[in-house]
């Protein structure tokens, strides 16, 4: 009996910094999230509207930092520019404080230099629930405003921006689960799984999305169905060459973006109680 089987995150592979956030090549064919319609799908004058709304007291002098798990993948690189684009329509000054790997110790060493340099709030993707808590409601607690993207600790924070990882997981086995369908009509390419069974596999992060793209394109089998999370532009090369289906793009930009409008609401006195925002992903598929 033949057994069909996903992989997910098997097969993670040690990637360089990309540049670039995509490909004419490659379409967003379907969106998940109510927010990211609010968010994401906002035009650039209505961002600049209510981001001078929002900046009626911070101004120039106003330091906020970003503190990302590294400040090398491409996830982050893309979170901070839509970050710098706040700040510019702002008026405030935002500094990428990440460190270079994903390190505990280096992003609490982060929290404590953004303390000490008088940032107003921090706006941090967390490297786990409790990695980096204590650092931050010392933070807090010295009247900092913590602001939450792409994944929180267990800390209280003013506002939280990130994906719907159970909607996005749930997206992509939906693609996944379509395409082995239609290649399971085919009696030849059933009989024709590669040895171990596997004819689905799912890479959970850009790394491991990258690694099972290659490791389809080694195995030489064009029957193995790859679907991805995030985006670069090694993914987008691999969705365009046929060795992946499609992948669920996350909208780090939107997160920095709205991160950095919410800091400056909580600096203002404002209250945000707490909200969590889900910024959606869309899928992304070879241009047909």
């Amino acid at each position: 009996m033949k057994k069909v089987l996903s992989v997910a995150c098997a097969l993670c592979m040690t990637t360089a910094m990309l540049t670039g956030c995509g490909s004419s090549n490659n379409a967003g064919t379907a969106a998940t999230g109510e927010a990211q319609n609010s968010a994401a799908a906002s035009t650039t004058t209505e961002q600049a509207s209510t981001a001078t709304d929002a900046g009626t007291t911070a101004g120039s002098d106003t330091l906020i930092a970003l503190i990302t798990m590294d400040s090398l993948d491409q996830h982050w690189v893309t979170l901070n520019e839509g970050a710098q684009k706040a700040a510019a329509e702002l008026g405030v000054t935002v500094q990428f404080m990440a460190p270079n790997t994903k390190d505990d110790a280096q992003q609490i060493e982060c929290v404590n230099n953004a303390v000490s340099a008088g940032a107003q709030a921090i706006i941090v993707a967390a490297n786990g629930p409790d990695a980096i808590s204590s650092a931050l409601r010392e933070a807090s607690d010295a009247g900092v405003k913590l602001i939450y993207v792409d994944s929180p600790a267990n800390v209280s924070a003013e506002a939280t921006f990130s994906t719907d990882n159970n909607a996005a997981g749930k997206t992509a086995g939906e693609e996944m689960k379509k395409a082995l369908a239609d290649a399971a009509k085919s009696q030849s390419i059933a009989e024709n799984y590669i040895t171990q069974g596997v004819v689905g596999i799912f890479g959970c992060n850009e790394g491991s999305t990258t690694g099972a793209g290659n490791a389809i394109k080694a195995s030489g089998k064009d029957n193995v169905i790859g679907v991805g999370f995030d985006k670069s532009d090694a993914i987008l090369g691999l969705i365009d060459d046929g060795y992946l289906l499609c992948t669920m793009a996350q909208n780090p930009d939107v997160m920095g973006y709205e991160g950095v409008k919410a800091a400056v609401k909580a600096i203002n006195g404002e209250s945000l109680g707490g909200a969590v925002t889900d910024t959606g992903v869309s899928v992304l598929t070879k241009q047909q």
